[in-house]
């Protein structure tokens, strides 16, 4: 029958209420400041880290801490990245269409090579033919 909070956790006064125990209330406060003084000491050492942790990351990019915040960075951070993933996408779209033309522009080039071969085999032949016709005539006049 835990209601409160994503930990499971109930305050002390209400635990006592949800299971029928009696406590004094002083001893309740001091569970209450006890558990939160914890709490808060955790908290502020994960401050204090979490500060440092940033100041790194200013000296490792260049930025002053104090004059950027957190979320500034981290939202230009984001931002540098959609924008450098849509780059790379473009990229690769520009290149995949250049490849494309390319292809296509060879698959051209050979149909029309390939055109003027037949095209000048033809010609042999053509030309063949009126060298025999040639020859058959001065052979056999009429």
């Amino acid at each position: 029958m835990i209601e409160e909070g994503s930990t499971g956790k109930l305050p002390i006064r209400r635990a006592c209420a949800v299971t029928g125990t009696q406590q004094h209330p002083s001893v309740t406060e001091m569970f209450f400041a006890e558990s939160a003084r914890e709490q808060y000491e955790k908290l502020s050492n994960m401050h204090i880290n979490m500060t440092k942790l940033y100041e790194n990351l200013g000296e490792y990019f260049t930025f002053d801490p104090k004059a950027i915040s957190i979320e500034e960075f981290f939202g230009d951070l984001s931002n540098f990245r959609t924008l450098f993933l849509e780059a790379l996408k473009e990229n690769n779209k520009r290149r995949e269409l250049e490849e494309k033309t390319k292809r296509a522009k060879l698959a051209k080039e050979k149909a029309e090579h390939e055109r003027l071969e037949r095209q000048k085999k033809k010609l042999q032949l053509i030309d063949m033919n009126k060298v025999t016709t040639f020859w058959w005539s001065l052979e056999n006049p009429d």
